[in-house]
Protein backbone atom coordinates (compact mmCIF):
# COMPACT_ATOMS: atom_id res chain seq x y z
CA UNK A 1 0.00 0.00 0.00
CA UNK A 2 1.33 3.52 -1.54
CA UNK A 3 0.36 6.02 1.14
CA UNK A 4 2.25 9.15 -0.95
CA UNK A 5 0.27 10.98 -3.55
CA UNK A 6 1.61 11.72 -6.59
CA UNK A 7 1.15 14.99 -8.45
CA UNK A 8 1.00 15.59 -12.17
CA UNK A 9 2.95 18.55 -12.96
CA UNK A 10 -0.23 19.69 -14.63
CA UNK A 11 -2.08 19.40 -10.50
CA UNK A 12 1.14 20.94 -9.23
CA UNK A 13 0.27 23.93 -11.33
CA UNK A 14 -2.74 24.43 -10.81
CA UNK A 15 -2.55 24.52 -6.82
CA UNK A 16 0.45 26.98 -6.93
CA UNK A 17 -1.57 29.70 -9.19
CA UNK A 18 -4.43 28.92 -6.93
CA UNK A 19 -2.67 29.81 -4.17
CA UNK A 20 -0.75 32.85 -5.54
CA UNK A 21 -4.13 34.51 -6.85
CA UNK A 22 -5.84 34.17 -3.91
CA UNK A 23 -6.67 37.67 -1.96
CA UNK A 24 -4.54 37.93 1.23
CA UNK A 25 -2.22 34.57 0.44
CA UNK A 26 -4.42 32.41 1.92
CA UNK A 27 -2.34 29.00 1.42
CA UNK A 28 -3.61 27.49 4.25
CA UNK A 29 -7.05 27.52 2.39
CA UNK A 30 -6.12 26.08 -0.84
CA UNK A 31 -3.83 23.01 0.89
CA UNK A 32 -7.28 22.48 3.17
CA UNK A 33 -8.99 22.53 -0.36
CA UNK A 34 -6.52 19.79 -1.71
CA UNK A 35 -5.83 17.93 1.39
CA UNK A 36 -2.57 18.45 1.28
CA UNK A 37 -0.47 20.33 4.28
CA UNK A 38 1.35 23.50 3.91
CA UNK A 39 4.78 22.29 4.12
CA UNK A 40 4.12 20.03 1.24
CA UNK A 41 2.60 23.21 -0.44
CA UNK A 42 6.00 24.94 0.01
CA UNK A 43 7.98 21.60 -1.22
CA UNK A 44 5.53 21.41 -4.71
CA UNK A 45 6.28 25.41 -5.23
CA UNK A 46 9.77 25.02 -4.63
CA UNK A 47 10.12 21.84 -7.51
CA UNK A 48 7.85 23.76 -9.66
CA UNK A 49 10.53 26.53 -9.45
CA UNK A 50 13.40 25.16 -10.36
Amino acid sequence: MNKHRRFSAEEKYIIIEEAHHQPGGNISGVCRRHGISSSMFYRLSVTAQG
